[in-house]
């Protein structure tokens, strides 16, 4: 991932302009999607390249440098969300140093009831990012907050669907990736898969992304 956004970003910062414009950026991400799928080179990162070159020159003339720099960080992080293809390129770039791996079915519980409850009573979980960081959870009944190694949060609504799933919905955060990551109101589905003796196995799926993401929650 690095890589990409240093390429990405030099493009970014050599651009001027000068006064702010209205974008919207799910469906700016959708063409950029359409062109990174369709548009093939010598290598993902001159796709990367190729993809904001064409989807953000127009904006040169009409948006700060400041501006450009948030509209590339938003773009870069909601496409991770809604271009399977580019998320893809990304973790082929990156060594997982957590515990997430990405599986293409929507997996079955094998956790009792009783483990479920026991889950649902539990305040304190952590989980390993990609990065190796490890992040804190404080869950309530209707609540989720994540607590990030360099001190920003991420708040959450959490619902209970049925014995072994959720919905967590995102309401704010300072922390820079999740920020623009997720808008308020995205909604993450998770399933509680199974219990180990000191971690639960969870599954995450995000609406609308036949995409799906199996990682440990510890307790």
């Amino acid at each position: 991932m690095r890589i990409f956004i240093i390429i990405s970003a030099l493009f970014v910062f050599s651009l001027r302009s000068q006064s702010q414009v209205m974008i919207n950026i799910d469906s700016l991400t959708e063409k950029m999607c359409t062109t990174f799928k369709t548009e093939k080179l010598d290598n993902d990162s001159l796709r990367v390249m190729n993809m904001f070159s064409k989807h953000l020159t127009s904006y040169a003339s009409k948006l700060t440098e400041q501006e450009l720099d948030s509209i590339f960080s938003k773009c870069f992080f909601r496409l991770q969300l809604s271009c399977n293809e580019f998320k893809i390129a990304l973790e082929q770039q990156d060594i997982n140093k957590g515990d997430f791996s990405a599986v293409d079915t929507l997996l079955q519980s094998l956790a009792t009831q009783n483990e479920c409850s026991a889950f649902f009573k539990t305040q304190k979980f952590m989980y390993l990012e990609p990065t190796g960081d490890t992040t804190h959870v404080l869950m309530t009944k209707n609540s989720w907050t994540d607590h990030f190694k360099d001190g920003t949060i991420s708040r959450l609504s959490l619902v209970r669907t049925n014995d072994y799933d959720f919905e967590l919905t995102f309401i704010e955060s300072t922390n820079f990736t999740r920020k623009n990551l997720s808008n308020a109101g995205d909604k993450y589905h998770y399933r509680i898969l199974e219990k180990k003796e000191n971690y639960y196995i969870m599954l995450l799926s995000i609406p609308g992304n036949s995409r799906r993401y199996k990682f440990k929650m510890y307790f």
